[in-house]
């Protein structure tokens, strides 16, 4: 599991390169680890709870894709979501260079609960080539 240091950031406080670069490795740490992971993004300054307060869950996976319509699913067991969480992916191609045709997709949530989420990734004209998807998920505020 990837090592991540503890970084408190209150209001008012500067905000340095030092510091910047610091989350950045920590990021990036991350990204190399294929575990989940849960980062804590709170507001220390917030007294009325209105900040965001809130875990954010991580998992990847690499997928060969091609034209049509694909299933990806992430799986969120043993994660203690009470509702279905927020979701939200990005894509990684690796550094791989693209064409235009490989922006020819649609990437759709097609249903979450609080043990998965299913992706529908809708290719036309899509180059065959393997990509990282990035699933992030948060739980809903009550």
């Amino acid at each position: 599991m990837a090592e991540v240091v503890s970084k408190t950031i209150s209001a008012g406080d500067p905000v340095t390169s030092d510091l910047i670069n610091n989350i950045i490795k920590d990021l990036r740490a991350i990204a190399k680890d294929n575990a989940s992971q849960s980062i804590i993004i709170q507001n220390a300054a917030d007294t009325k709870g209105t900040g965001v307060s809130s875990k954010v869950y991580h998992s990847s996976m690499k997928r060969y894709v091609k034209e049509a319509c694909q299933d990806i699913v992430f799986n969120f067991t043993g994660l203690g979501f009470t509702s279905a969480p927020r979701c939200w992916v990005q894509i990684d191609s690796g550094g791989a260079s693209l064409i235009d045709t490989n922006l020819n997709f649609n990437l759709v949530l097609h249903s979450v609960s609080t043990t998965e989420a299913r992706w529908k990734f809708y290719a036309k004209g899509v180059k065959p080539s393997t990509l990282t998807f990035h699933m992030f998920a948060v739980p809903t505020q009550s």
